[in-house]
């Protein structure tokens, strides 16, 4: 895998239509993979004073644009052969009602956290509640082919134990959660641990 920034600069952004939206962004990152698949997540960092920062993993290296900055390097294998890791994600909190199959947003800190603690072992870890943390809720809000296109937004924060090696690592290589077109569940950890006490 390929641990990637895109450093986009005031002028950058004054050359490109719409970018600093996340249908943008989403177009702009795209453009770096070409081909039918999508082997690459992102998370746009923002910046101060229109420059942007966005962080890219990918199976392949991206391909230099004439717009941007590109530092990449490879993360080794051993990267993810810690146990416990500090963790940040971006997530699209929602669920689908029985009845009509609709998303609806999940809401709320305490509903937020009991909804990602009800998927971590989907993700092949677990986190203490009392060291989770949520911010950064809202709603992502752009414009496609003339349609508005929201999604719920919420950042997650905290130290997680790796339970299941083979879904975690599943979980840094494809992502977590829906929306991962959009730059929606990149896994970003900062090992602590090498093994269980």
């Amino acid at each position: 895998m390929v641990a990637s920034i895109l450093y986009l600069q005031r002028r950058d952004i004054k050359t490109m239509e719409k970018v600093p939206d996340a249908y943008g962004i989403h177009k702009l990152v795209y453009s770096l993979f070409p081909g039918d698949k999508r082997n690459f997540l992102f998370l746009d960092k923002g910046g101060r004073y229109g420059e942007r920062k966005i962080l890219i993993i990918s199976k392949d290296q991206p391909v230099p644009n004439t717009i941007g900055e590109i530092q990449s390097k490879f993360i080794p294998e051993s990267f993810l052969s810690y146990v416990v890791y500090a963790f940040e994600v971006k997530l699209n909190p929602i669920k689908r009602l029985n009845s009509t199959g609709k998303a609806v947003p999940i809401l709320g800190e305490e509903n937020l956290k009991a909804w990602f603690l009800s998927r971590q072992a989907s993700w092949g870890f677990s986190v203490e509640l009392d060291r989770l943390e949520v911010y950064d809720t809202g709603i992502q809000k752009f414009q496609r082919g003339g349609t508005n296109i929201l999604h719920n937004t919420a950042t997650f924060k905290g130290i997680l134990t790796v339970e299941d090696k083979g879904l975690f690592q599943k979980s840094f290589n494809k992502g977590m959660g829906r929306g991962k077109a959009f730059g929606f569940g990149l896994l970003q950890l900062y090992p602590i641990k090498m093994e269980k006490e």
